[in-house]
C-alpha cells in the first residue's frame, strides 16, 4: 500500500508462492505484515483484505504468516486481531526470549547465578571484542565447531551465511570473547530491524564450559546495543524436537529476558 503523491510505503508484506501456498518469507524466522504506525485501522483492515484477494486471484488456496514477537512491530496485538477478523487462524505459537535494552547495566537484570558466571569470567581476565564483517567466515566456523562438540549443527551453511552478508552487509554484527589469547565464545548477530538485534547464532567452546563465558560476552553485546540505540535483543526461540527446551528458556529468562509470542497464522482461501 503506497501513497504515490508523497512516495511513501504505508503497508507491506512479502510472499513466496509454491504451488497454491503463499508463505510469507518461508526461509526466514518470521514474515508478517508491516505498516506505518499512523495508518488508520480501517486502512490496515483494507490492506489485509486486499492481500487475501490478490493472492486468491493468483490461484493461491492457502496463506501462511509468521507474526513476529512484539519488539518488531508496534501494535502487534492489534494486527493479530485484524488478521483473525479476516479469517486467519492461529496454528502454532512459539516463545521468543527478548531482552529489553533499558538505561542502566545488563547486570542489574541478571539472576544471581548468572551474575556469578559473569564475574567469574571477569576475574579470569576474559575480554570481549566486536569484529568487522570481514571475519564472518571465521566466526561461523568457530560456532560450527562449538555445535559439533555438542553433537549438533548450525541451520545454515557457510555459503548461505556469506550470501546473506553480501546482500545485507550492514546487518551482520560479530562479537567474540577472548581467553588466554583464544576465542572462547562468539555471537553472530543480525540487525534484522533498526531497533532489534537478533542473536542468530551464539555459543562457547566445550573447553570453557566451566568458565561459562557467554554471559560475560552478552554483557558486552548489551552495552554495544545501548550505545547504538538498539532497544531489544532477540535471543530467539527455545525449542528442541518441536517442544520447548526448558533449560535453554530458563537460561534466557535468568539473563533478564521476557518471553514473547511468535505466532503462525494460516488462512484457507
Amino acid at each position: 500500500m503506497i501513497r504515490a503523491d508523497i512516495k511513501r510505503v504505508l503497508a507491506e508484506v512479502h510472499f513466496c508462492i509454491r504451488g497454491t501456498h503463499a508463505h510469507a518469507r518461508p526461509a526466514a524466522p518470521f514474515g508478517g505484515i508491516s505498516f506505518d504506525p499512523e495508518l488508520p485501522l480501517t486502512e490496515i483492515k483494507k490492506f489485509i483484505s486486499g492481500v487475501s484477494e490478490s493472492l486468491q486471484e493468483l490461484g493461491c488456496t492457502l496463506i501462511t504468516l509468521v507474526h513476529p514477537p512484539a519488539p518488531y512491530q508496534r501494535s502487534g496485538d492489534l494486527v493479530l486481531a485484524l488478521l483473525h477478523d479476516d479469517g486467519f487462524n492461529r496454528t502454532t505459537t512459539e516463545l521468543c526470549a527478548v531482552l529489553q535494552i533499558v538505561p542502566g547495566s545488563f547486570r542489574d537484570g541478571l539472576h544471581d547465578w548468572e551474575l556469578r558466571k559473569l564475574q567469574q569470567a571477569e576475574r579470569k581476565g576474559v575480554t570481549c571484542q566486536k569484529l568487522s564483517g570481514e571475519q564472518l567466515a571465521d566466526v561461523y566456523r568457530f560456532l560450527a565447531t562449538c555445535r559439533a562438540e555438542r553433537g549438533t549443527a548450525l541451520s545454515m551453511t557457510e555459503t548461505q551465511i556469506l550470501e546473506l552478508a553480501a546482500a545485507c552487509p550492514e546487518a551482520v554484527q560479530l562479537y567474540v570473547a577472548i581467553n588466554e589469547g583464544q576465542w572462547c565464545a562468539a555471537v553472530l548477530g543480525l540487525q534484522d530491524h533498526p531497533e532489534v538485534l537478533y542473536t542468530f547464532y551464539y555459543g562457547h567452546s566445550a573447553a570453557t564450559d566451566a568458565l561459562s563465558p557467554m554471559v560475560f560476552l552478552l554483557d558486552f553485546v548489551y552495552t554495544d546495543c545501548q550505545v547504538r540505540g538498539v532497544r531489544a535483543i532477540n535471543l530467539g526461540t527455545s525449542t528442541l524436537n518441536g517442544t520447548t527446551n526448558l533449560p535453554l528458556l530458563q537460561f534466557k529468562l535468568q539473563l533478564g529476558a521476557v518471553p514473547m509470542q511468535k505466532v503462525t497464522l494460516t488462512k484457507t482461501l
